[in-house]
């Protein structure tokens, strides 16, 4: 239901609800507005997961962003995505690209987690190079607690100990 697969070749394992897709693999989630392409895919239909592996693409037209990476975990009765992997983020009507090894979005809250050394490109002004960053996509707000350097295209460059970046206003609360 909702759901449409397709690829070069696919494989059902009916008493265990399970499917393996690979080559040209196209995922479409109707009802939630998301689509995905990958190499190769493992999909648990009774929990809900699904693995996408190599040169993923994960696309919400509702939201209007895409995320790029290595490999994909769409967890889909959670709302939850965890893409690993030299991931990029790009928030297509905003002009933001979040990169990270690991990001993980929740889509109920419409906020995206990464793991591990981040670098933010906002609106082509800022460059934030930090760890464990939180980007919350409905207020619009880019933040972490952990040591962080900001460059601007004015040559500018910041040193924190933590910031909070409301990217609309513009607005940056931050701690040396």
């Amino acid at each position: 239901k909702n759901l449409i697969i397709s690829a070069d070749k696919i494989s059902y394992f009916k008493y265990e609800e399970k499917i393996v897709a690979e080559g040209n693999v196209f995922i479409k989630d109707q009802k939630k507005k998301i689509s995905i392409n990958g190499d190769k895919i493992l999909y648990l239909k009774a929990e809900g997961k699904i693995n996408i592996y190599n040169n993923v693409t994960y696309k919400d037209d509702e939201q209007k962003f895409t995320l790029l990476s290595e490999s994909i975990e769409y967890l889909k009765n959670l709302e939850k995505t965890v893409a690993t992997g030299n991931v990029k983020l790009n928030s297509n009507s905003k002009n933001i690209i979040i990169k990270s090894e690991k990001i993980t979005y929740e889509k109920n809250k419409n906020e995206f987690y990464t793991e591990g050394l981040t670098e933010a490109n906002i609106k082509s002004k800022y460059l934030f190079n930090s760890k464990d960053v939180n980007f919350n996509k409905n207020e619009m707000r880019l933040f972490s607690k952990k040591k962080t350097t900001i460059k601007d295209n004015n040559n500018s460059f910041y040193e924190l100990s933590k910031f909070d970046y409301n990217i609309e206003n513009e607005l940056l609360k931050a701690k040396n």
